[in-house]
């Protein structure tokens, strides 16, 4: 599995359109089969646990960061929402503990290895 860091941060309005435009890429793109959209303040903890669990996604894209909690979890909701009928997720999003910050959000994919980069 592959870790992509690519976070923007700065003023949430901003950066909801932003991550919308990235989510957005990739539900677009012909290699994307399927993702999800999550949140955790260890990304590459994340990563393992997916690996460990069996996952079919191979790449994990980190979108958004921030120092708050309730932003994070706004994002998220915002997203899953947004893509609820083409995510993979199965809740809307925005609970849990997550520890201390910086907190992310991501959205993990299957690539089929044929459009690997």
């Amino acid at each position: 599995m592959t870790i992509h860091w690519n976070a923007h941060t700065g003023h949430f309005p901003e950066a909801k359109r932003r991550m919308y435009q990235k989510v957005y890429r990739l539900h677009k793109s012909d290699f994307v089969k399927s993702y999800k959209i999550g949140i955790t303040n260890d990304p590459n903890g994340r990563l393992m646990d997916y690996r460990q669990n069996g996952h079919r996604y191979n790449h994990l894209y980190v979108i958004y960061e921030t120092q708050s909690l309730v932003y994070v979890r706004e994002m998220e909701k915002y997203l899953v929402k947004t893509y609820w009928d083409h995510c993979d997720n199965q809740i809307r999003g925005g609970g849990g503990g997550y520890g201390l910050p910086p907190y992310y959000t991501y959205v993990v994919a299957h690539i089929p290895k044929k459009y690997e980069r």
